[in-house]
């Protein structure tokens, strides 16, 4: 097996390792268990036969497809395993699950194209979880078309991949250093800070991995004559050639990328304060470990003042209730899933560390903020400040904010 198949397999058995289906099969448990057993000893035809006899008894389930679908690409049978993908999310719509496997299996086909739109998809459905800015970047760093290639934006989506990650793997750095060696910024400083901040040295086997994919890259610009438009680019670089920049919209939708209108307006209330000052006091912890809060403000005729905490922005009630199950195992015991469809969008950008930075901007004046991906709005990202129940009560912040000279519009979430 060449070096090239070698790292495609090795991510291809990341890939399968780091995945979990989110609904069951009810009486079919036995045959999952079976059938995960038969994957993790590599007998992957055993486990579609186990996975077919699953769906032969209820096929109306999509897991069952799902999981025999990465048993398929276990197999590298891709295209059987696209189909069972597409039944999967016929089924389940919305399925985070299955759009990330199945962007996964397009990379490996080499349908770069429809693996950025399913990773997209999967980030419309949950911007909260890290894999697939990890996967996006890794893309845009290691593509075998370099046309998709952008150190940047791999840059951009792999700090954010590791700001929504919980518990950091050494493939995140690795991720992001393989960013880094795609833009062409090699400092000393920057490498060292990306291996510092990695447990890349105690894992032998990723060690071995980035040598390996040192080595290939090294090898396929040096010797394939393939690859000479890419030593050409590098030579321009270095000679201070002026290089174009891509923008997310540019690596998205180099055909254009028809997303269905998917909307967020359930969130969770987790307490409620009547000064700004207290609720940034206990929001900012939450805020600092990355959790997705923000927080919204309402005047109740009554109440006067009132400071919501906020947790979350999903797509049904249904996810929500999921999420603040979660929540309250980690101890937030007043949890409430309210609906507030509309926010105030501050701005849109092209990458999270420009919208971090105003989102720092806006903290400082005790307004916390959050955004995320949207490829309704061209992949772009939305900066928002809170949720509210009806347009009319966002009107007194948009105004003030558009004062402070912020290009505010009030939108649907």
């Amino acid at each position: 097996m060449d070096v090239a198949k070698s790292l495609t397999y090795i991510l291809m058995m990341l890939i399968l390792q780091s995945i979990t289906p989110l609904d069951s099969l009810g009486n079919n448990i036995d045959s999952i268990e079976e059938g995960i057993a038969l994957l993790e000893n590599n007998q992957f035809k055993k486990a579609i036969q186990v996975y077919s006899i699953a769906i032969d008894k209820d096929p109306e389930k999509a897991v069952g497809y799902f999981l025999r679908a990465k048993a398929y690409m276990s197999d590298r049978l891709y295209n059987l395993s696209v189909m069972d993908l597409n039944k999967a999310i016929e089924l389940k719509p919305n399925y985070f699950d299955a759009y990330l496997i199945k962007a996964n299996v397009n990379y490996l086909k080499g349908n770069y194209q429809k693996a950025i739109e399913d990773y997209s998809q999967a980030i419309q459905i949950n911007p909260c979880i890290a894999t697939p800015y990890q996967k996006i970047s890794w893309m845009l760093s290691n593509c075998p078309d370099i046309g998709y290639r952008n150190g940047s934006k791999a840059i951009d989506f792999a700090k954010r991949a590791i700001s929504l990650s919980p518990s950091v793997s050494s493939e995140y750095y690795n991720t992001l250093a393989a960013a880094y060696f795609e833009s062409g910024d090699l400092e000393q400083e920057k490498k060292n800070k990306v291996i510092a901040n990695s447990t890349f040295k105690k894992e032998t086997y990723l060690h071995k991995y980035k040598h390996a994919l040192k080595d290939y890259r090294q090898t396929k610009l040096i010797n394939s004559s393939k690859y000479q438009r890419e030593i050409s680019f590098v030579e321009k670089n270095e000679k201070g050639a002026k290089v174009q920049d891509l923008s997310i919209q540019k690596i998205f939708t180099q055909e254009k990328i028809k997303q269905n209108k998917i909307e967020y307006p359930y969130t969770i209330q987790v307490s409620s304060y009547n000064t700004i000052d207290s609720a940034m006091k206990a929001a900012s912890p939450l805020k600092n470990k990355n959790d997705p809060v923000f927080i919204s403000h309402e005047n109740d005729q009554d109440k006067g003042d009132i400071y919501y905490i906020l947790y979350g922005y999903y797509t049904s009630f249904a996810e929500t209730e999921k999420a603040a199950c979660e929540l309250n195992k980690r101890n937030f015991r007043s949890t409430r899933i309210v609906k507030r469809p509309y926010s105030i969008q501050i701005d849109l950008f092209d990458s999270y560390s420009k919208s971090k930075k105003v989102e720092s901007v806006l903290r400082n004046k005790s307004i916390l903020a959050y955004s995320f991906a949207d490829c309704k709005y061209n992949c772009k990202i939305r900066l928002l400040v809170g949720a509210y129940k009806k347009k009319i009560d966002a009107k007194f912040l948009a105004k003030r904010l558009k004062e402070q000279g912020y290009s505010t519009k009030i939108v649907s979430r």
